[in-house]
This record gives C-alpha cells, sequence and structure tokens, in this order.
C-alpha cells in the first residue's frame, strides 16, 4: 500500500506499484516463474504552455500495468507447493504475510510438516491457468483497498477443449485418465484369457484419446442429458491393435489370413462374452477390395466396456505386411487396374494401422508426458484448424501433432513453450515463417538424429521438388536405403509441406497428398492474421481484446465459391463444437451461461424422475445399453465429404469442421474452368462450350472441329443435393 512513509521513498504512486508487484510477484512464483518483467504506461509529456494529453488511466479509472512471466515448464504447472517449516519461524512468518490464509500446515509422505499451498483444478486444463491464478489472488492479497483488475484474455482459449457441460456427468474430471484406465483393464482382461489358439503377445493403442492429443477428452456413451438418439448413441472407439506369438499355424495366403483374423475376432467375442458378460462385443468387416475373385477383407472387433467407452480391435499380423510387398511386386502376377488398385489399398491401409500409426503414437505419447503443455497446444491447433474448416482431411492430424512437436524440440530463438497458449502461438508462428518451398521440416523426435539422416532428408527434398517420379524412384535405388519399400505415385509427392522424421525420411506418411499450395496458403493467411489479433489482444484491456480472441477462432466464408449446410438433426458430434462465443469478455457472464446450463440440466433430470437414486440407476442403466444400439464411429457428415471429394476430387476442394460443423465450404478448382477436349475417359459431369481458352478454335489433324466441354456446375451442385437428400437443408451459392 502506497502508505505516507512510503512515499518519501517512491513518491509516485503508479512506480511503487510497479515495485511492489515485482516483488510479490517474484515471491510468490519462486520457481515457477524464470523471469517476471512488470511495465507501466509510456510517460506522457506535452509543452508546458499546451493543454495535457489524454490520461493514462484506463476507462474504469485505474492504471495499466503489463505483467511478462517467463514461466519455467517443469514446475509452472504443479498443484501443491511446499513452504517453510513453523520451526523456522522467521521464514514461516514470512511465507504466511505472503500468502495469508491460503497458507496452511500439511504433512507429507516423509513426514515433514511444512507450511503449503494447494490450488485446486477442477479439470485437466485448468493447470495451465495455475499461474494466473495465483497472480489473481496475490494482487487480491496484497492491494485489497485498490481491487485490482486481471485481464488475461487469452487464458480463455482453454474453453474450447474444456469438455462439454452436457458430459460433466459421464467425465467429471474432464481428462484422459478414465479412459487410459479402461483401456488398461481392457489389456489384462485380454491377456488372462487361456483358450485362445495363440497366446497374446502385445497389446497397444493408435488412438489419439490414448496419446493425450484428441481435441476433446473421450467421453462415455450414455452420459448425454439429451433426449437426442443420434446425438446420445454416438461414440467415437479408441483404435487398439492386438498381436499374437509368432507361429506357423498362420497361412501364407492373404484371403487365408483375413479369414484367420475373423476367426479370431470371433473366438475372442466367445470368450469375453462367457468370462465377462458385461462387456458388449460386435464383429465387423468391410470389403477393401476384390482381386479375381478374393476378396481381401477388412475386419475389426468393437468392445463397449461397462464404464461406456468403446475399442476397436485389430489383429496385427507382421506376416501379412511381406505377403503384400510380395504381391505388389510380382511383376509376373497379372492382375486387372482394379485388382491392382485393391493390392495397394490393402498395403498401404497396413502400413498405416501397423507401421506408421504405432511408432508415431509412442513418439508423441513420450513427448507428451516429458512436456505437459504439448498436450494442450496440439489440441488448441487441432481446434483452431477445424474452426476454419481445416479438418483432418485437408491436413492430417499426425503432421499437426508433428508441428506442434517442432516448437518444443526446436524452440529457438524461444524458450521451450511452458503453456500450450504459447505453444500455440508458436504454431501460428512456424506457418507463417517457415519456408516451406526451401527446406524440409526436420522433427528430431528422439534428438540424436544423425547428420547422414539429415543429409539424406535434404537430398530427397531437392529431388522430390525437381524431379519426375520415375526419376525419384531411380534415385532412391541409388542411395540404397535399407528396409524402403515405398515408392512414389506417379506424379510424385506433390504436399505443399515436407515434415520428415528419422523413420519418414521422404515425408510420405502424412503430408505426402494433402495439404496442398493452395490449403497451405490459406493456412499461412489465416495463422498470420491470428498472430496480429493476439498481439493486439495482449496490448489491449480485456473487454477490449476478447472479441479479437474469438475472431481467431471465426473462419471467414466469403473466399468460398459455395457453401453446403447441413442439417443440425443428422450431426452425431454437435457437442464437439464450442462457439467463438466462449472466449467474449465477462468471466461473470461465462459463469452465469454455465449456471443457466446447469440448471436446465437439473431441471430435466427432477422432470424425470422424483427420487435421485432412482435417476443414479437409470443413468447406469442407460451406459450399459448394448453395443448394438450404439453408433460406433458412425459420422455422417465426415463420410459425405469423403464421398464427395473422392467423386469430384478433379473439380472441386471440400472444407469443414470435423468437431461437430454443419456447413461444408467447396472451391472449384482452376480445371473445372478450363475448356478441354471430350473425351470418354472424362470422369466428369460436362457440358459443351464454344472456342478454346485462348478464343481460337480447336481442330484435329482431319481439319474436323473438336468439340470442347467444361465442367457442368450447375449439373454438379444438383448431383450433391441429390447424394445428400434427407442431410442437407440448402446450398448457398456464393460465387
Amino acid at each position: 500500500m502506497h502508505t505516507v512513509e512510503a512515499s518519501v521513498d517512491a513518491p509516485c504512486p503508479l512506480e511503487f506499484n510497479q515495485r511492489h508487484i515485482w516483488d510479490i510477484l517474484t515471491r510468490g512464483l519462486s520457481d515457477r516463474a524464470r523471469l517476471v518483467v512488470v511495465e507501466r504506461p509510456e510517460r506522457l509529456s506535452w509543452p508546458v504552455t499546451g493543454r495535457s494529453k489524454k490520461s493514462i488511466t484506463t476507462g474504469s479509472g485505474f492504471l495499466p500495468l503489463k505483467v511478462g512471466l517467463l514461466l519455467n515448464s517443469a514446475e509452472c504447472n504443479r498443484l501443491v507447493d511446499r513452504g517453510p517449516s513453523p520451526q523456522d519461524e522467521e521464514a514461516y512468518k514470512a511465507f504466511q504475510a505472503l500468502w495469508g490464509s491460503k497458507c496452511e500446515l500439511r504433512r507429507f509422505k516423509d513426514t515433514s510438516i511444512v507450511g503449503a499451498l494447494a490450488w485446486n483444478c477442477d479439470k485437466v486444463d485448468e493447470r495451465g491457468l495455475v499461474v494466473p491464478q495465483m497472480v489473481r489472488y496475490l494482487l487480491k492479497q496484497h492491494f485489497q483497498d485498490q481491487t485490482p483488475i486481471l485481464d488475461y484474455p487469452l487464458g480463455n482459449l482453454y474453453r474450447l477443449i474444456q469438455p462439454a457441460l452436457r458430459f460433466e456427468q459421464g467425465n467429471p474430471e474432464g481428462s484422459f485418465l478414465p479412459a487410459v484406465n479402461d483401456f488398461q483393464e481392457l489389456e489384462r482382461i485380454i491377456r488372462e484369457l487361456d483358450d485362445l489358439p495363440l497366446a497374446v503377445s502385445n497389446i497397444y493403442s493408435i488412438a489419439p484419446e490414448l496419446r493425450y492429443t484428441s481435441v476433446n477428452p473421450p467421453q462415455p456413451s450414455g452420459s448425454w442429458n439429451n433426449s437426442d438418439k443420434l446425438r446420445d448413441n454416438y461414440i467415437s472407439p479408441m483404435e487398439v491393435n492386438v498381436q499374437f506369438e509368432t507361429s506357423s499355424q498362420w497361412p501364407a495366403d492373404l484371403v487365408a489370413v483375413q479369414k484367420l483374423k475373423t476367426a479370431l475376432y470371433l473366438k475372442i467375442t466367445e470368450l469375453l462374452q462367457a468370462h465377462h458378460p458385461q462387456l458388449s462385443c460386435q464383429v465387423s468387416s468391410e470389403s477393401v477390395g476384390q482381386v479375381q475373385g478374393a476378396i481381401f477383407v477388412d475386419g475389426h472387433l468393437d468392445i463397449l466396456t461397462p464404464k461406456g467407452f468403446a475399442f476397436r480391435l485389430r489383429i496385427h499380423h507382421d506376416d501379412e505386411g511381406q505377403l503384400l510387398h510380395q504381391v505388389v511386386s510380382d511383376t509376373q502376377r497379372e492382375l486387372p487396374e482394379d485388382g491392382q488398385a485393391a493390392v495397394h489399398r490393402a498395403l498401404e491401409k497396413y502400413e498405416e494401422l501397423f507401421v506408421r500409426r504405432p511408432w508415431h503414437q509412442g513418439k508423441i505419447h513420450a513427448l507428451c508426458q516429458s512436456y505437459p503443455s504439448l498436450s494442450q497446444t496440439i489440441r488448441l491447433t487441432k481446434r483452431w484448424l477445424n474452426s476454419h474448416w481445416l479438418s483432418e482431411q485437408r491436413i492430417p492430424e499426425e503432421a499437426v501433432e508433428l508441428l506442434a512437436a517442432a516448437v518444443y524440440l526446436q524452440p529457438a530463438p524461444w524458450t521451450v513453450p511452458s503453456s500450450g497458449i504459447v505453444g500455440f502461438q508458436r504454431v501460428m508462428e512456424l506457418l507463417v515463417r517457415y519456408r516451406w518451398h526451401e527446406e524440409p521440416l526436420v522433427v528430431d523426435v528422439d534428438g540424436d538424429m544423425d547428420r547422414h539422416v539429415r543429409h539424406q532428408i535434404m537430398t530427397e527434398f531437392k529431388l522430390l521438388r525437381n524431379r519426375t517420379a520415375a526419376k525419384l524412384n531411380a534415385a532412391r535405388k541409388k542411395t540404397q536405403r535399407i528396409g524402403s519399400q515405398d515408392q512414389f505415385p506417379a506424379g510424385g509427392n506433390q504436399a505443399a509441406m515436407y515434415v520428415a522424421t528419422v523413420k519418414d525420411t521422404h515425408s510420405q506418411w502424412w503430408t505426402m497428398q494433402e495439404p496442398r499450395k493452395v490449403t497451405l496458403l490459406r493456412l499461412q493467411t489465416l495463422a498470420e492474421a491470428t498472430l496480429e489479433s493476439s498481439r493486439k489482444a495482449v496490448a489491449l484491456p480485456g473487454h477490449v481484446a476478447s472479441p479479437l480472441v474469438a475472431g481467431m477462432f471465426t473462419t471467414p466464408t466469403n473466399d468460398y465459391d459455395f457453401i453446403i449446410h447441413i442439417k443440425s438433426t443428422v450431426n452425431p458430434r454437435s457437442w464437439q463444437q464450442r462457439s467463438s462465443n466462449l472466449l467474449l469478455p465477462n468471466e461473470m457472464a461465462w459463469k452465469a451461461q454455465l449456471q443457466q446450463e446447469k440448471l436446465k440440466v437439473s431441471l430435466q433430470e427432477k422432470g424425470s424422475t422424483k427420487y435421485k437414486n432412482l435417476q443414479h440407476i437409470a443413468n447406469n442403466f442407460q451406459q450399459r445399453r448394448t453395443i448394438s444400439e450404439q453408433f460406433i464411429g458412425f459420422d455422417p457428415i465426415h463420410d459425405f465429404v469423403t464421398d464427395l471429394q473422392k467423386l469430384y476430387h478433379h473439380s472441386l476442394l471440400f472444407f469443414y469442421d470435423g468437431l461437430g460443423g454443419t456447413m461444408i465450404g467447396a472451391l472449384w478448382l482452376p480445371s473445372a474452368n478450363t475448356p478441354q477436349p471430350l473425351k470418354a475417359s472424362l470422369d466428369l459431369n460436362t457440358a459443351p462450350t464454344q472456342g478454346s481458352p485462348t478464343g481460337v478454335s480447336v481442330s484435329n489433324s482431319a481439319s474436323k472441329p473438336q468439340v470442347l466441354v467444361r465442367v457442368n456446375q450447375a449439373a454438379v451442385l444438383a448431383e450433391i443435393e441429390r447424394l445428400g437428400e434427407g442431410m442437407i437443408d440448402h446450398i448457398q451459392i456464393l460465387s
């Protein structure tokens, strides 16, 4: 407090408060902060003969001070602080004076009794706000007569990755722990099955939910406080691979391998239902392709646990990959065109499920354990991408995770990010500043990449940017990459991003096809605008900055040619949607909104049953519904967009929010407006046009006029509307 005595040493109240705030924050944050900076407004000056300029106070009459913190990422998110022992009277009294009633005596496991501070965080994402919580408490404790206001508008970003209120009954922690524990229990149950024909050697997950990188923490089935059957029964499965011990009983035929897998799925189902009837199981399969009457089948086993989590089990058999490689490389075997495509699809799927994703899972999981805020960075980045309709179809989520990991593994010229918000801003910086067309992004996930590997990555990158696919494959043979079975497609790797790791030196795993150049350009434009808004928000009061922060997660739609509006009633993932209005100012308004929603939920519960214990029984019964009643992994909007992109990949690009969005943006490719000769091989809906692009008529060698056609856009829109009948509300044409 700026008393009369204090004014002798510091006549200026603003300067006194600046020093005082720095002192209490430095002592209070201790090893959580490496650096504390308190800045005051620029000094105002004016001629002595003129009128004074505008006051430096804010609209509320307070003097604004900026507090900058450089945090220690290893310590800043801990929930308990240990202070001095009461036996050290002087130190303990100073600790009490600093923290007031927050200080309490606690006994720890090492039998020591010391003063301690405990910070409450109901949800896992709130740990990123422990330091702002401490700063707010310290200012309130030591400036009781002045009531300081703490503005931290960027802190509201964590609201975008918190669980929906409707799910708080199902997973009150708002964390990944319940799903992880459920997976470990399922793993134990499967390993203890004694009557399997082969012993289980390994069980591992490839799901983002179990490496802490899914935008929303996994939620159990039946925890919706809603009567909508589609949304209440939807659940996203967590993918799990199972390996059995090697055995000569495995056949050397691809079709026989798939049939044996199906038999094993059925056997696992039989044993689980016999010994663990609380588990609900269902074997499913889908055709990947057909080669001379032999069908390649991709099967899996869906398991719904008593806690309401769904797991999708697949069997990993090492020899299957070798058999597929033999079929692909066998030049003597004649296959029809569709058969060749089927084999390549099967091989691609095998590589993704059993080679690429397991390796990626292990590395990202380890990095999230080493860097506590990396999970939040990845999740905020994914939320940002989806809010701008750049779902995993436009940029794979594994590529996003590698981009986020890069800012932690190679943080220069800054230090390692200590919070998810800072990490998110660094990812935006990486997207904007990196010279994607000139350099590959090398992500050294282990921190020990050999210089020869880096040289090989650069060689591959240069070849890729300057050679055709045929020359690439020939050049690669000269490098003698051991164990490499990959070949570039006919057009080569055309992706705009080259993200390489020690296992993927040629950037073929995640960024071979996407993002395209047009997607990367939009990505960089949006990232630059986001950075500009965040910089402005930091320098402005909260009520002015919050709309800027909300705009960071609001996508402009005027660049699209048309927008497909989907009916909300067919959207099973609407609970994953987060409105940017959550980032608007006023913490009290946010809390009032939560209380209002909780009141609605409470009224719904009271109206449905008279007694709370009956409601609890009803909820448990609802969660124990059988697997046949669940829409496991059924996402009609995702499937619809996937089908549209397959059908119109020559003429259209589609963009949408994969986290509950109900609008699909579309862009006509330049080729859609370019006249081209009519051919029987054109797989486009076309209409005749007059002349050529230059206005000169086109003739063939026999001097006969050649018919030119271009994409019939009106007919394509009619086709889309017909394909989406029952799902599409309307199509909005913008240009």
